[in-house]
């Protein structure tokens, strides 16, 4: 949790240490690879319904993910390909999106896409609790007057 200042590596949203469910997601599964089962390289913070739902899928690494490989869609609260995408990397991203847009994800990124639209929560609390959701805003010039 310390090592990811809390953050779910594939979710982008903080983990809170009271109420989340932190797990480990080994990010080349046991089954591919044992050796790698006790290799730190290999972990990932990972959110429980994540990290259950990746399994042994093969889905991108977020530590390789770059800008643009994910957009959200801040009216659906979907996390979609994005246009920078590289095309070789289209597959894997395809098979990531069902794990990012479980239902548990989109109430949680819901909850501060709307808390946020509705002035309940400001830019800096976003920017700190889920700074993807955060960016997309900034992307898609959606923020309110006066935020930077």
């Amino acid at each position: 949790m310390d090592k990811y200042d809390q953050y779910c590596a594939y979710l982008a949203m903080r983990i809170e240490r009271a109420t989340g469910s932190p797990t480990v997601d080994h990010f080349v599964p046991k089954e591919r690879d044992w050796q790698l089962v006790y290799e730190w390289s290999n972990y990932r913070l990972s959110a429980g319904c994540v990290n259950g739902a990746k399994s042994t899928k093969d889905v991108v690494d977020p530590f390789e993910v770059q800008l643009g490989w994910f957009e959200l869609d801040l009216d659906t609260f979907y996390v979609r390909r994005g246009a920078p995408a590289p095309p070789a990397e289209h597959a894997r991203i395809d098979e990531t999106l069902p794990i990012l847009n479980l239902r548990q994800c989109l109430a949680q990124r819901g909850d501060f896409i709307t808390r946020y639209r509705d002035k309940k929560i400001d830019l800096p609390h976003l920017e700190f609790y889920a700074p993807f959701i955060a960016s997309e805003y900034r992307r898609q010039g959606r923020l309110h007057l006066g935020d930077a």
